[in-house]
This record gives C-alpha cells, sequence and structure tokens, in this order.
C-alpha cells in the first residue's frame, strides 16, 4: 500500500506493509534512543515500539503469526479460531538513515476482530525541532482498518494512553474515547472514506488496495 504523509507540510509517498524481519531489527532498535530528557511522547514511541516487536517475536517463535494477507487467510482457512499476530510497518525510501518510521501490532482474536495492540513511530520524529513527518499513524491505522474489512470483522479494539486518546477520538469521531477503544465497522468506514478523500488532494499517485 502507498498512500501520502507531510514532510514539512509538503506530501510524500511511504509505504505501509506487513513488516519484515529486517524492519523489526531496525525498529527494535528505537528503544535505545530516548535521553533523560525527552519528553513523553519520545519515551511512550520508544516504550511500545519496544513491546511491538518484543510481542510479534513472542507470537512467532509460537508459530501463531502472518507476514502477509494470503498467508492470513491460509491460516484462518485452516483453523476459523486462530489468534494470529499482525506487524505492520510504514518505510519510506527517501528517509536517512533508515526507511522505518512506523510500526503496529495487531491480533486477529479467535471470534475474528481485531485488537491493536501497539502503534508507534520513530521517537526521533517526537523531538522538539525534528522534521515534521506527520500522518503515519493515520496510514497505519487506515491499514488495520482495510485489513478488518478484508475480514469482516466485527470490531476493531484497543487500548489508548492520554496522549493519543484524543487522536482517536478525532479520527474516528467517537467524543467518549477514553483508555478503550471499540470501533465498528460503520465507524472504520467512515473514517476510511474521509482519509481517502483527503489523501486524494496531495496530487499523489495513491495505491490503497491491499
Amino acid at each position: 500500500m502507498q498512500l501520502p504523509v507531510s514532510v514539512n507540510a509538503e506530501p510524500r509517498l511511504v509505504e505501509c506493509d506487513f513488516a519484515t524481519v529486517n524492519d523489526v531489527k531496525i525498529i527494535a532498535l528505537w528503544t535505545r534512543i530516548p535521553k533523560s530528557g525527552d519528553n513523553t511522547m519520545v519515551q511512550d514511541a520508544a516504550e511500545f515500539a519496544g513491546l511491538a516487536c518484543k510481542r510479534w517475536r513472542f507470537y512467532r517463535r509460537a508459530g501463531r503469526f502472518a507476514q502477509s494477507l494470503p498467508q492470513l487467510r491460509d491460516i484462518i482457512a485452516r483453523d476459523p479460531q486462530a489468534e494470529v499476530a499482525l506487524l505492520l510497518a510504514i518505510r519510506a525510501p527517501w528517509h536517512r538513515p533508515d526507511p522505518q518510521l512506523g510500526v503496529c501490532l495487531s491480533r486477529r482474536t479467535w471470534s475474528n476482530n481485531l485488537c491493536l495492540d501497539f502503534l508507534a513511530v520513530d521517537p526521533r520524529l517526537k523531538r522538539s525541532g525534528a522534521t515534521a513527518i506527520t500522518g503515519l499513524a493515520i496510514g497505519l491505522l487506515y491499514y488495520v482498518c482495510a485489513v478488518g474489512k478484508h475480514l469482516q470483522s466485527a470490531i476493531i479494539w484497543g487500548e489508548s494512553t492520554p496522549l493519543s486518546a484524543g487522536f482517536y477520538r478525532h479520527q474516528f469521531g467517537v467524543p467518549d474515547i477514553t483508555d478503550f477503544f471499540h470501533l465498528n465497522l460503520t465507524v472504520r468506514s467512515q473514517f476510511q472514506e474521509r482519509t481517502v478523500a483527503r489523501w486524494q488532494t496531495s496530487g499523489l499517485a495513491l495505491q490503497l488496495q491491499l
């Protein structure tokens, strides 16, 4: 999937897809980024990225993971109640030193819903004075919603923090989100429609199919 983000207010394309082993190696190193004087957003981003990689490695060792949509479909066909971890990454080939800019760990539950466990962007982007790259979390959410639509999941659910709750309220138009969100198909479809309409104004050649 190719979608736009904003880099210092200019649209640029990024790629969003299932994470590779190399993605995990790079993203896991984000835990080393924070310094004692860094703000809470930097600290949280590093922590959540580290937890996402650690949890994914656990599911990988247990054989309960998928690295592509066809592989996910095959697993579900064999076991309709399979719980499967999905690790997604956003990459920007133009970004240095590494293209990896965001990560999201989600799980397909035994009842065919999706749980969003962790979502984080490169902690360095959260520092004051960093290059302003926005839209990464929206891109990851869009991909999760697309997977949910493909699987015909009734619900996507997860927890939010004091820093992320307002973001989820705004993106999904659900004002009562506190430490938990519960997104039905209507809410997710409306979010996707609004997001695509906004992305189309970028003038870039998008590729939004899974």
